[in-house]
């Protein structure tokens, strides 16, 4: 799927950082909320060779990675300018409720089963 978005990048800026950024706005003003959870995906680190830091640099190399990269930043300047509190994951082969088959984790459940 990473590499299918070249054939229309502006879907995934539309839906990973400008739908995104109005959802964390709107969400930002419920003072009630203590946490957000960013899921984000380790792609924009790049492909790297070893273990990496958090503080390691982005190195997206499509649009879907550098539109999950420029909310990263977004939101990351968002907590340091606004205190937002946003805590960030980038896990690979997050699952939930309509993930594609053949995806990694439900493929190792059908697999075990």
């Amino acid at each position: 799927m990473v590499s299918e978005s070249w054939l229309s990048p502006e879907d995934w800026y539309k839906t990973n950082v400008v739908a995104q950024v109005k959802i964390y706005k709107e969400l930002s003003k419920f003072k009630f909320v203590k946490k957000f959870i960013h899921v984000s995906t380790p792609e924009v680190y790049g492909n790297t060779k070893s273990k990496t830091k958090e503080s390691f640099n982005f190195n997206p190399s499509t649009p879907y990675v550098i539109s999950r990269s420029t909310l990263d930043l977004h939101l990351k300047r968002y907590y340091e300018n606004f205190n937002l509190p946003v805590v960030f994951t980038r896990t690979a082969n997050v699952y939930g409720p309509g993930q594609q088959i053949y995806r990694i984790v439900p493929k190792a459940f059908l697999s075990a089963r």
